[in-house]
């Protein structure tokens, strides 16, 4: 997985490229930016299976987890609002 901050993040496999932009929203702290998208990426992956066919909707939710993590002040865990 390669991080390109407010470009988003891109996905390489044997085969393919996997590309999702990066989400329109406040930056207030990228600290745990690169840990949240980790996590989600590899929770919403791993909860489908590992099948690469769900690897946008991981990639997508990855970057998801990591704008609501740059939206606020610190790392800290991510909980439903």
């Amino acid at each position: 997985m390669l991080k390109h901050g407010p470009g988003g993040a891109t996905v390489h496999t044997a085969g393919d490229e996997v590309h999702v932009p990066a989400r329109a929203g406040p930056v207030v702290d990228t600290t745990g930016a690169g840990d949240a998208l980790a996590g989600g990426l590899l929770a919403t992956w791993l909860l489908r299976g590992g099948d690469p066919a769900h690897l946008r909707e991981a990639l997508e939710a990855g970057v998801d987890c990591a704008a609501l993590a740059i939206s606020d002040i610190g790392a800290r865990a991510l909980a439903a609002r």
